[in-house]
């Protein structure tokens, strides 16, 4: 649950680092991550996530029930960086008070 404003810049902060270390290492950039990085994310690959959409929808045990696929293990933005990196890009860390609203 979000607590206050917060809460929300950092999430929205977040989900914009995780496209943008993507897109920057495709583009050979540096790849910028707002904040500290210790933001944390449960990746799952898209095939296995739509399994888990498709076995869920046929178990009557799961009927009305809240449903969450994840791997159990979380990375951090960091960990992230330096996994897509892959030692061919800069990491900088940039404050999330010099993002620009486009």
């Amino acid at each position: 649950m979000l607590n206050d404003e917060n809460d929300i810049l950092l999430q929205i902060v977040t989900k914009l680092n995780t496209v943008e270390l993507i897109n920057n290492f495709l583009d050979t950039k540096d790849i910028n991550i707002y904040g500290t990085g210790e933001q944390t994310r449960n990746l799952l690959y898209v095939k296995d996530c739509a399994r888990f959409v498709v076995e869920s929808g046929y178990n009557d045990n799961v009927n009305g029930e809240i449903l969450n696929a994840e791997t159990g293990r979380d990375v951090t933005i960091n960990e992230l960086a330096k996994i897509i990196s892959n030692n061919r890009v800069n990491i900088n860390h940039v404050s999330i008070f010099t993002l620009k609203v486009k």
